[in-house]
């Protein structure tokens, strides 16, 4: 499956868009959603937001939510706030 992390996620507007698009397109495999933001309170409502987009959508996404990002840059690639892609380091940020 997959990994998208999301960098920024407690800003819900871009991430209600970027999940949006991810949850509904067809040509894309099940993903394991991964969000990140250091402050926990829009973490949590972001991750709220994601499960219920994906339960909604019937989508079989999987979403995780921590406030580490070096946790989660462990992957091939990551998603940026600004929406751009990247393949990720080990070393990373």
């Amino acid at each position: 499956m997959p990994k998208v992390v999301l960098l920024g996620a407690g800003s819900v507007t871009f991430t209600r868009k970027l999940l949006a698009d991810l949850l509904t397109d067809a040509d894309l495999p099940p993903l394991a959603i991964a969000l990140h933001d250091i402050d926990e309170r829009r973490l949590a409502e972001a991750e709220a937001l994601a499960r219920a987009m994906a339960a909604k959508l019937g989508s079989p996404a999987t979403v995780t939510a921590h406030p580490s990002r070096r946790r989660f840059c462990q992957t091939q690639a990551v998603t940026c706030g600004s929406g751009e892609t990247s393949e990720s380091r080990p070393d990373g940020p």
